[in-house]
């Protein structure tokens, strides 16, 4: 179950109706698992830093990477997020 994918991302998703989870994304190439979306998850020690970096690779469309090992909630639960 766990992976790494680098690419762009192409879509981003806040649902207050989801308790505890923050942003989540979409990207290109899609994402293999979690119904092609990975989130951050508010008790994430780097929850807000993760977002900030996501953010910004979003608005600028800017290349990143992300690592996951595991799902949570459905779909993929990010726990590194890189740029290059």
């Amino acid at each position: 179950m766990a992976g790494k994918i680098s690419g762009t991302i192409t879509k981003l998703r806040l649902d207050k109706d989801i308790a505890g989870r923050g942003i989540c994304i979409q990207m290109n190439p899609q994402l293999p698992e979690g119904a092609g979306w990975a989130c951050v998850w508010k008790d994430s020690p780097l929850c807000q830093e993760t977002t900030n970096l996501l953010l910004n690779n979003y608005s600028g469309n800017k290349p990143c990477t992300i690592t996951w090992n595991s799902l949570r909630g459905g779909h993929i639960e990010i726990a590194i997020a890189e740029v290059p």
